[in-house]
């Protein structure tokens, strides 16, 4: 009688041996690799955490868009705890836009049905102060993200697309601010000519 075999196991990746390899003997992996694959992580993460609605009842769907953020924010953070400039950049660019877009879901989340005139005036001054704490974090990620642009040693598409996203962003700020404040001084007439000329 034939011994029966069992199956075979699908054939492991590349790359899933490797990382295997990595956790057993770190001190020998390429950061630059597992850097990459960290990103690569916060990319699909990123997917489910931008198509997730945020609707009513609110608290709930918060909750879970919240969850998702944190699951994006902390594969690109350990991408960039490898330390590799390149996928340090690019994860630091994603979690800025990662914050941004949180805000901007609160700020355009699905209203209550039954409410409206001042009751959903005050509703939406509340959302409006939430999403701009998000929005004040994600721009502070990238205005760091800028600041250490001396380290990097050259300018890239991840600062590029820092700076493409940042500046409008600050410069709405000033649309209804025509004028700068500044101090006054008191002004002193010049003294006039000995000769008599005016």
């Amino acid at each position: 009688a034939k011994v029966p075999v069992a199956p075979l196991a699908p054939p492991r990746s590349h790359l899933a041996d490797y990382l295997q390899r990595a956790k057993q003997h770190p001190e020998l992996a390429s950061k630059s690799i597992l850097a990459q694959v960290s990103f690569l992580q916060g990319e699909e993460a990123y997917v489910p955490f931008e198509v997730a609605r945020l609707r009513q009842p609110l608290p709930a769907s918060i909750a879970t868009k919240q969850k998702l953020l944190d699951k994006v924010v902390a594969s690109y953070r350990q991408s960039v705890d490898y330390g590799v400039a390149e996928w340090a950049r690019a994860s630091t660019y994603r979690i800025g836009a990662a914050l941004v877009a949180f805000g901007d879901a609160l700020e355009h989340s699905e209203r209550p049905a039954d409410i409206s005139g001042d009751d959903l005036t005050a509703y939406e001054d509340v959302l409006f102060e939430q999403s701009a704490q998000f929005y004040g974090r994600g721009e502070d990620v990238w205005r760091e993200l800028l600041r250490q642009r001396g380290r990097w040693d050259q300018k890239d598409e991840w600062l590029a697309k820092t700076e493409a996203a940042l500046w409008p962003r600050l410069a709405t700020r000033f649309y209804f601010k025509p004028e700068v404040e500044f101090p006054l001084v008191e002004a002193v007439a010049p003294p006039r000519a000995k000769n008599g000329s005016e």
